[in-house]
């Protein structure tokens, strides 16, 4: 999303994490993705880093807006979502992937930190994601659509939190979720090259 909504272009490689190729691997050992090089050299492969990087050349619609008015608030609720958030939603929609793992304790503690964004200052429910998006939306919003995928139905009917389901339906029906939602072949390394966003 951020690299769509800088107008940053770059070369997209598709990969499977079970098969990592190698020249990835040469990049960034941890074997994660995002890994952006540069054509400095430079290799970001962190999200946040990368979405701070494609944001400082090209912020169109303020979508720094809130991290400039309330870094530490941002940042702390960043820290929680990628560590804490994290954490639980893993268990919870991977629980058979963990020793004596309770799904739904996890689901519930998940349950919590969503809560705790509704009342944050930096979470606005009278703003619309689709034509107002900001750091934290895009940070975000791709931790709560996976909470959801692992149990939609309890999640449209039984969630209690009304301001995040009505955040990720903003989120699912924007222009933007389907724009960059594209499937890709995985890259080998004579496959032809391919351009984010398409030209």
């Amino acid at each position: 999303m951020a690299i769509y909504l800088s107008s940053f272009s770059c070369e997209i490689r598709e990969v499977h994490l079970s098969q990592k190729p190698l020249e990835m691997i040469k990049l960034s050992p941890k074997g994660t993705v995002p890994v952006l090089l540069l054509p400095t050299g430079r290799v970001i492969d962190e999200s946040m880093d990368l979405m701070k990087y494609v944001l400082s050349i090209n912020n169109p619609m303020g979508i720094m807006t809130d991290y400039t008015q309330n870094k530490d608030e941002v940042d702390r609720m960043l820290y929680i979502f990628d560590n804490k958030f994290k954490y639980h939603l893993d268990r919870y929609k991977y629980s058979s992937r963990y020793e004596k793992v309770d799904p739904l304790e996890h689901r519930q503690k998940a349950l919590k930190i969503l809560e705790a964004l509704t009342v944050s200052p930096i979470f606005d429910t009278n703003k619309n994601f689709i034509t107002n998006p900001k750091l934290i939306d895009i940070s975000l919003l791709p931790f709560v659509r996976q909470y959801r995928i692992a149990d939609p139905e309890w999640f449209d009917t039984e969630m209690p939190c009304t301001e995040i389901k009505n955040w990720l339906s903003d989120f699912l029906d924007s222009k933007l979720f389907n724009e960059i939602m594209i499937k890709y072949k995985r890259w080998e390394a004579l496959s032809e090259r391919v351009y984010f966003p398409p030209n």
